[in-house]
């Protein structure tokens, strides 16, 4: 398969895609927009209840609502659509000379949320986030305005969504190490970005207690009275109030998985897909030198080692990889040198492996065709479930439902 016609159909099932889950959303059909929708439940948790984890976007929803008279869905269709289609623009931008197209639009990176299809809920927003603290490292600021941004942004993406503390506070942790004088012993540097982060760690400790040391009858209190802190909102879109917790149900209940021994041969499988990321975004780099390819080896070894707790204790693994690849590369296009890994004989280990046959291979397009990730981890052991979320099963599906729909209008049905 050419270049081009890999790019033209992946771009087409992306489009298809996209704008059907557009219109389900703007419509309210099939539960989207409504309280049974995971992504929008997820952007209105507020503190009507009282504090709770990823409460302050709903928080600030609830007010604009109140004030503005704008209903929290449309605040939700536009930001979740918004921050999509900004980081797509940056990085085809960011990467035109430096990383393939086609990886670019791929289930490796942004075509994930699609394929996948939680597009809706906080994930790319929260990217952005981290887009924006790496950027302020970047500008000729005081160190201390710096510091107080970063505890500002990165407060405010602990709050929105708890995950934000393994993908995004550690790396921007390791850089705040630069802030401090070059002749400072590492140790210093170390406790002197512990104290700047300190509000930080605080703010994780309480989410954490939030999460998991109170009460199961508290926190249904809790999701009960946010879910009817919009029953204006759902009179306006389903017609009537609901009566069951429905999405706002993992308010009152938080779910650590760590049994990852029971999926077996299917863990092997996850594995796998992890380095086929890893393998595509070294081999679908462009005319990168190799102490860049170096430094990129470095970032994604250490953010896949900070998300291991997140793949170790949840099972939405897409959504991780997806956090993994894609913030990887957001670090890799704003940090030029990432010193985490700042070791010779690392470095000479990793030229090694990478002047080897196998990264010598040239890169084939039509094999990210058949790749997906399911949403939990143990869709993994179903065909059918991986399918759906490749892209050839969405054009394949696609295909299938058009033919049902032509034969039910020549029927008569």
């Amino acid at each position: 398969m050419s270049k081009k016609i890999f790019l033209y159909l992946s771009l087409l099932i992306l489009i298809c895609v996209g704008a059907k889950n557009l219109i389900y959303a703007y419509i309210n059909f099939s539960g989207y927009g409504t309280h049974d929708d995971c992504g929008l439940s997820e952007w209105l948790i507020n503190y009507q209840g009282g504090f709770t984890r990823r409460g302050i976007a709903g928080e600030i929803f609830f007010y604009i609502s109140k004030i503005f008279l704008i209903p929290a869905n449309y605040l939700w269709l536009a930001i979740t659509c918004f921050s999509y289609l900004y980081l797509l623009i940056y990085f085809i931008k960011k990467t035109k000379n430096q990383f393939k197209l086609e990886l670019i639009i791929s289930a490796i990176l942004l075509g994930m949320p699609i394929y996948t299809n939680f597009f809706w809920k906080k994930d790319v927003f929260q990217l952005l986030l981290l887009l924006l603290g790496l950027v302020i490292f970047k500008k000729k600021l005081n160190s201390l305005l710096k510091i107080t941004l970063i505890n500002l942004i990165c407060i405010f993406g602990l709050l929105n969504h708890e995950s934000f503390m393994f993908y995004a506070v550690p790396p921007l942790f390791f850089l705040s190490l630069s802030l401090w004088k070059e002749k400072q012993s590492i140790i210093l540097k170390i406790f002197k970005s512990i104290l700047s982060f300190s509000f930080i760690f605080v703010t994780f400790f309480m989410l954490f207690y939030a999460s998991l040391y109170l009460t199961d009858e508290s926190l249904s209190k809790k999701a009960f009275l946010v879910l009817h802190s919009w029953d204006t909102l759902w009179l306006k879109v389903e017609g009537k109030i609901p009566t069951d917790l429905s999405c706002f149900t993992f308010l009152s209940h938080v779910d650590i998985n760590t049994k990852i021994s029971r999926f077996g041969f299917f863990t092997l499988i996850w594995f796998a897909l992890i380095l086929i990321c890893f393998y595509s975004f070294i081999n679908f780099s462009i005319r990168v030198n190799l102490n860049r390819k170096t430094n990129l080896i470095k970032i994604l070894l250490s953010q896949l080692v900070f998300l291991l707790p997140l793949f170790y204790t949840a099972g939405d693994w897409s959504r991780w990889i997806f956090f993994w690849t894609t913030s990887s590369l957001l670090i890799y296009l704003e940090v030029k040198n990432y010193y985490l890994y700042n070791f010779r004989f690392f470095d000479n280990f990793l030229k090694v492996i990478l002047n080897s046959k196998i990264f010598n291979f040239r890169s084939k397009t039509w094999p990210l065709l058949f790749l997906g990730f399911p949403y939990v981890d143990y869709y993994i052991s179903s065909f059918k479930d991986y399918m759906w979320v490749t892209p050839i099963g969405k054009l394949l599906a696609g295909v299938y439902k058009l033919f049902i729909w032509t034969i039910k209008i020549f029927s008569g049905h």
